[in-house]
């Protein structure tokens, strides 16, 4: 479930960037097709990911302040 909301959040932004593009430059965005379907298949890994790793970490520190230190106790 957290896979798929991040895949229709992420849909979204990328259709309304590229409405904001065509706005600015017109409709030449110059994209090559041939690597479409690897940038496709890793854009959509990352946010994949993305979402799991935000499960994990609300999983795993359910109160917000346990969270804030553990991440402050390990900075550089």
């Amino acid at each position: 479930m957290t896979a798929a909301a991040a895949l229709v959040i992420a849909t979204a932004v990328v259709a309304a960037d590229m409405q904001a593009l065509r706005l600015v430059y017109g409709a030449d965005l110059g994209v090559e097709p041939a690597k479409l379907p690897s940038l496709g298949v890793r854009w959509v890994g990352l946010c994949v990911g993305c979402a799991w790793a935000g499960l994990l970490a609300a999983g795993l520190f359910r109160v917000t302040a346990a969270g804030v230190a553990a991440v402050s106790r390990y900075r550089c």
